[in-house]
């Protein structure tokens, strides 16, 4: 079995998918690929419902930040505030923010 916390492959949760779709049980893919049976079966899942686009990986840094919300005018004033102030802080961008309205 896999060491606790280890974050399965892609081709881990292909053979999964693989072989649920050839009618194994969840113990069965578990024993073969060595993982637990909850990795198993939260992976046979989401392939069942997703599909391939299922079984990539969530980890990791959103591909989006709170900032690609923001109007672009708003963006560019708050990167070049941070690089003329580098020693502001969220509290003193928003202070600013308050006093200059975009």
């Amino acid at each position: 079995m896999k060491p606790r916390q280890q974050q399965t492959t892609l081709q881990d949760r292909l053979a999964i998918s693989a072989r649920a779709a050839a009618g194994q049980t969840d113990p069965a893919i578990a024993a073969g690929l060595g993982c637990a049976v909850a990795t198993v079966r939260k992976w046979r899942r989401k392939a069942q419902r997703q599909g391939r686009v299922g079984l990539t990986s969530g980890m990791g840094r959103p591909a989006t930040g709170p900032l690609s919300t923001m109007p672009a005018a708003l963006r560019a004033t708050l990167r070049q505030w941070r690089q003329t102030h580098p020693g502001w802080g969220p509290d003193t961008l928003l202070a600013e923010l308050r006093r200059h309205p975009i």
